[in-house]
């Protein structure tokens, strides 16, 4: 457990903590190391999806990895301007 001391005004506080869980995937829950890479233009805070992903779900196009909604979308999206049907 890590404990850090803060200095509050006239006050000082322990904080203890466990440390930042583990991101898990969103699609089979297990344990995530990748971040969908889809642009997310209207977003204020972010400027990609970030859903978490593991390595068996994560979908790869041209060295980004994409979340299985963003996959379906950037395949749809990359068909249209191909020409594809």
């Amino acid at each position: 457990m890590a404990c850090e001391v803060k200095k509050l005004g006239d006050t000082t506080a322990i904080i203890c903590s466990r440390g930042r869980r583990p991101l898990r995937c969103l699609h089979c829950g297990r344990p995530a190391d990748l971040l969908c890479d889809y642009p997310v233009p209207l977003s204020a805070t972010r400027k990609t999806c970030d859903a978490s992903l593991c390595g068996a779900c994560t979908t790869k196009k041209g060295g980004a990895d994409f979340c299985r909604p963003h996959a379906a979308l950037w395949a749809e999206r990359a068909g249209k301007v191909e020409g594809r049907p």
